[in-house]
């Protein structure tokens, strides 16, 4: 697999440009989920791309919270225009081993009912499966970003059917965090990543 391309070149450098010229906060390299939307919540953050339960909480007034109320959703940037997430997901399955799937089953109807969906969003902000209640207007004048969120969804690109998709996922984080940090270059860091990537798929 190579990844050593034009446009990785392109894309890396733009983001260690970001560190390097300080319009992307170094502290960022060391943070999680929950530290950028603290750093979003406090006013730090002009642009914060995260999970959708983010939205109920940074909406919730609260000390630390400078941005409940002034903030909006939108799509991920492209280069020359839209950009394009990735489909995933809280995949359910029953074990062909399993002593009880009938129980099994049930209980995934349950979680994915429209009851038990319409629940998750108004209490935690987590996107439904049901389409349907991306357009009702009882939910989106709650949760003004389901339109904008159902866009995304409708033009995302599904990751790749990797059976080591867990190691591509690290080797990608550290190659990238390594240049990012300005330990390696660009080109050093893609170079070291095609390899990895290369070897990975060899020994799947």
């Amino acid at each position: 697999m190579d990844v050593d391309s034009p446009q990785a070149s392109e894309a890396l450098s733009f983001l260690v440009s970001g560190f390097r010229d300080g319009w992307i906060p170094r502290a960022a390299l060391g943070w999680n989920e929950e530290a950028s939307r603290r750093a979003f919540e406090a006013g730090s953050l002009l642009f914060l791309a995260n999970w959708p339960y983010v939205y109920g909480d940074a909406s919730v007034p609260g000390a630390g919270n400078v941005v409940a109320g002034k903030f909006g959703v939108t799509t991920l940037p492209g280069l020359n225009g839209p950009g394009s997430a990735t489909l995933g997901g809280a995949n359910l399955a029953i074990s062909a081993y399993s002593r009880h799937p009938a129980t099994a089953l049930a209980f995934i109807r349950f979680l994915t009912s429209a009851a038990s969906e319409r629940y998750i969003l108004i209490h935690s902000a987590l996107p439904p499966v049901w389409a349907s209640m991306y357009n009702q207007a009882a939910l989106v004048a709650m949760f003004p970003f389901l339109p904008v969120l159902k866009q995304a969804i409708l033009t995302a690109r599904p990751r790749p059917a990797l059976v080591d998709y867990n190691q591509f996922s690290l080797a990608i984080s550290s190659a990238v965090h390594q240049a990012l940090a300005q330990r390696i270059s660009v080109g050093a860091a893609l170079a070291q990543l095609s390899a990895e990537l290369r070897q990975i798929v060899r020994a799947g």
